[in-house]
């Protein structure tokens, strides 16, 4: 069951993804504190790389001075891709909640069929 919290946590998370031309926004929480947030600029960037989550975990360790992320929570629209969640695993992001599951991305956009599930 979802928590308001975490709602709030998630419309943030949406309003991200609404900055940007996709519909990828993230954030990361520490003590029930938004840290960073952020939004997929690959388009805009011209890198691959530059999802909502690699954008979001980028500026919390340039933040934190820190490439590890314990004790934090991302929140993200879209089930993170292979490449995102092995950042997050890298990062040891303990939790990650998500709002849609690649298979419903995928019905509008190309997606790599690997799931997390397979990475972690």
């Amino acid at each position: 069951m979802v928590d308001s919290g975490q709602q709030a946590y998630m419309r943030l998370a949406i309003q991200q993804a609404h900055q940007g031309q996709t519909p990828f926004g993230c954030l990361i929480i520490h003590n029930d504190q938004v840290i960073a947030q952020a939004f997929n600029t690959v388009s805009s960037s011209h890198d691959p790389t530059a999802h909502g989550e690699i954008n979001t975990i980028r500026l919390v360790c340039q933040k934190l001075q820190s490439h590890k992320l314990p004790n934090t929570v991302l929140f993200t629209t879209g089930k993170p891709c292979p490449m995102c969640m092995s950042a997050i695993l890298y990062a040891q992001i303990p939790q990650v909640i998500y709002g849609v599951s690649i298979a419903t991305i995928a019905q509008f956009m190309p997606q790599i069929t690997i799931t997390s599930e397979e990475v972690a």
